[in-house]
């Protein structure tokens, strides 16, 4: 599309002419940010201070004269490719791919009312206002075609895939008020899902349905489980869409977590393993490093994390994933990533969930972990517990055994794996027995070396790695 179509796409789409010419002043103004941090230098010569000169005011706006539009085009070519590839995220080309061209009024307000799904709508939007190819006027407009000013190297069907199960999602939700009638209008573009949805809750005693001419409709039989049931969908939408792979060029750097510190080559599990484990070691950072690295593998497979940041504040954490090119921002922004801010500070942080270990009992600990695990919706994740041992400063040592080994059975219940952080020597060798035997197994770590003393099922006898910390990250290597 070139800059002319664009401004008659416009044009169709009911934008008023201050409206058309307040995104192309907002794109130049892109163009030239972009430009001086690139330090390109914008002299006279340049093609956009030709295309600036040939810019007539109108209305207290900047609009293009006809053979500016020419000019310009291949400025704005040259922007929109910049903006390609800025963009190659799979969250962005799911909105800008098939939400905006395709979705119904019940979608829209689905976008703007849903926490996990209405982050990522506004996330995409601002980089698009940003960006210039939109503009905000109580709400965020853009044109419906905008996807054509992108080149993905995604494979599109899970995309179209979350999406049918996002309009199901919608079409049956409790917060519908037609929900005891869905005609078959109601059902483009998703039918297949909202006939497998109704079939199996008739099967499962949920709802009675029974078919008129138009549509289907049915009664509710038991309102908890169909909540529960049609918030199961929602999920299986957000599955479909933080699991989408980028294209099969690319090949990510781990599998998962246990990748991730090299140990999959000595012991080939399954991704999709999980187990509770005690991270045991002298005071340091280097339990947390290999926490963090961990964690990180898990995040690129496809799982969500917890983070229960009690000895350091989610900021210094932060810092450690980057210092090891590890950056988490694109995570904690598809809540697959959460702190739970439990650091002592006189004043509350800027997290959502936090529960600051000096005012907080290990009550409060179990329901803000609750919390957070809803609000992340993902089937497998890794909970770590930063740590232990500063958690056994504040409460009881036993009552906090307790609650490690109850959490730990809630984790292994729902699939999902644990790290318990134990700083060594800093409570009695009584408490640090018991967290040992209850556990799934014990991971060891020293200055310089890794060990495996057990895990139950997997490693019956201690097993020694070297241990390297550099740039590269956190390397382990085998001693025979």
């Amino acid at each position: 599309m070139n800059l002319k179509s664009f401004v008659k796409t416009l044009k169709n789409y009911g934008y008023t002419e201050q409206q058309r010419a307040k995104i192309l002043n907002d794109l130049f103004k892109a163009y030239t940010d972009y430009t001086w941090s690139k330090r390109v230098p914008p002299t006279r010569e340049t093609n956009i201070f030709i295309a600036f000169r040939l810019l007539s005011e109108k209305n207290g706006y900047l609009q293009f004269t006809s053979q500016g539009v020419h000019i310009a085009e291949e400025l704005l070519r040259e922007r929109v490719h910049t903006v390609s590839t800025e963009a190659e995220t799979p969250e962005l080309f799911f909105v800008v791919q098939f939400m905006q061209p395709q979705l119904d009024e019940p979608e829209i307000q689905f976008l703007l009312n849903s926490s996990p799904v209405g982050d990522i709508y506004y996330t995409a939007m601002k980089f698009l206002e940003k960006s210039g190819l939109a503009y905000y006027d109580d709400t965020y407009v853009a044109p419906k075609n905008l996807y054509t000013f992108f080149t993905f190297s995604y494979d599109e069907e899970p995309f179209e895939s979350a999406l049918r199960l996002i309009r199901a999602y919608t079409r049956l939700s409790p917060l519908n008020p037609r929900i005891m009638r869905v005609t078959f209008s109601d059902m483009r573009g998703c039918k297949e899902e909202i006939l497998a949805a109704i079939k199996e809750m008739r099967t499962r005693g949920i709802i009675k349905e029974f078919v008129r001419d138009k549509g289907y409709s049915f009664r509710v039989l038991d309102g908890q489980e169909y909540k529960s049931y049609v918030t199961s969908i929602l999920q299986q939408a957000l599955g479909a869409l933080r699991f989408v792979r980028p294209s099969p060029e690319y090949t990510p750097s781990v599998q998962c977590g246990w990748d991730s510190v090299g140990l999959l080559d000595e012991y080939p599990v399954d991704v999709n393993t999980s187990m509770n484990i005690l991270l045991f070691g002298d005071p340091g950072p280097l339990k947390q490093l290999w926490a963090q690295h961990y964690t990180y593998g898990e995040l690129i497979s496809g799982k969500g994390a917890l983070y229960l940041s009690i000895t350091s504040p989610p900021e210094d954490i932060k810092k450690n994933f980057n210092r090891f090119n590890k950056d988490i921002t694109q995570f904690e922004t598809q809540n697959s990533f959460i702190f739970i801010d439990c650091y002592p500070r006189p004043h509350a942080g800027n997290q959502q969930f936090s529960a600051p270990v000096h005012t907080s009992s290990l009550t409060d600990f179990g329901m803000v972990l609750s919390e957070a695990s809803q609000a992340m919706m993902l089937d497998q994740a890794v909970v770590i517990v930063d740590s232990l041992s500063t958690l056994m400063l504040y409460s009881d040592p036993e009552q906090v055994i307790k609650f490690a080994v109850n959490q730990a059975s809630k984790l292994k219940e729902r699939g999902w794996t644990g790290i318990f952080i134990v700083e060594k020597g800093v409570n009695n060798e009584k408490i640090e027995n018991s967290l040992k035997f209850l556990l799934d197994g014990v991971f060891e770590i020293l200055p310089n070396e890794f060990h495996i003393q057990w895990i139950r099922g997997m490693v019956d006898k201690p097993v020694r790695y070297a241990l390297d910390i550099s740039q590269r990250g956190l390397l382990l290597l085998p001693q025979r």
